[in-house]
């Protein structure tokens, strides 16, 4: 997804799937979902978004992704497991 990844905050955007259209729709009604990572520290809000929009893409949902216990843990110890 070239409109994001081209925005100094994002690391890198990846396209998860692709959904099928609803029945009697065209095919462009399907949609995508992209995973896309914020370089660390990097200020998003409402930018995935608006860049979306403004790039003509129909944005149905965003959601940040939940972080897991386990990678919490990980990040919180720097991977160092005694």
């Amino acid at each position: 997804m070239e409109l994001l990844s081209a925005l100094p905050q994002i690391q890198n955007v990846e396209v998860m799937g692709t959904q099928p259209p609803a029945a009697g729709l065209t095919p462009e009604a399907g949609g995508s979902t992209l995973l896309v990572t914020c370089k660390e520290g990097a200020n998003v809000d409402g930018l995935i978004a608006r860049t979306l929009v403004t790039g003509g893409v129909d944005l149905v949902y965003l959601q940040p992704e939940q972080l897991k216990l386990d990678d919490a843990f990980l990040q919180l110890t720097k991977g160092i497991v005694h």
